[in-house]
């Protein structure tokens, strides 16, 4: 294996694994659990190369990221996944150096478990949060523009953690397509 990118085997080596990973040209974006989020370069695959990393202070579980640009920066939007966990806005024009730009943060207990990119707009799962779409056209300040509760409460089989809104995709047909753990699929009209 190429030095410089961390690997996991397995089971041997936890709770230090890849979770989830985003791929623009010969750049990979990881969400690389209780490490943080790498960026690796795979332009040569024989010499893959980490060109940086973000992690903060405290627990933390590196879950699922969306990457765009923005007035000439490359910005990377991190769910955290986990009780306190939730999107941080990341500056990763110069991967050697990211700076955290933002954050946007709901109920604490409650995190993201993924999100999808679409100009400048960001559309989050959020499990007993539901849909939250936000503005992100200033990445320094993501507002919230709408949103839909997918989950209730009375709903058969509800009362663990990760119960609630889990997937979504926008496809551009003009509705918002959300998997919930109890309710299944969703449609729901865009914004």
């Amino acid at each position: 294996m190429p030095d410089g990118v961390r690997v996991c085997t397995g089971a041997a080596h936890p709770p230090y694994y890849p979770h989830d990973v985003f791929a623009v040209g010969d750049r990979l974006y990881v969400n690389y659990s209780e490490q943080g989020y790498d960026i690796v370069d795979v332009s040569n695959p024989s010499d893959l190369r980490t060109l940086g990393n973000f992690s903060h202070r405290g627990p933390q579980y590196s879950h699922h990221n969306a990457v765009g640009t923005f007035a000439g920066r490359t910005i990377a939007f991190m769910g955290g996944e986990g009780p306190g966990e939730h999107l941080r806005v990341l500056d990763i024009t110069d991967p050697a150096h990211i700076v955290k730009i933002g954050e946007f943060q709901l109920r604490a207990p409650i995190s993201i478990h993924n999100m999808l990119l679409v100009g400048k707009k960001l559309y989050l799962s959020w499990y007993q949060e539901g849909v939250r779409v936000l503005d992100v056209s200033n990445p320094t300040r993501p507002t919230q523009v709408a949103y839909y509760n997918t989950f209730r409460e009375s709903d058969p089989g509800r009362g663990d953690y990760y119960d609630g809104a889990i997937g979504i995709r926008v496809p551009g047909d003009g509705y918002l397509y959300v998997v919930d753990t109890s309710r299944g699929l969703m449609l729901l009209r865009e914004p």
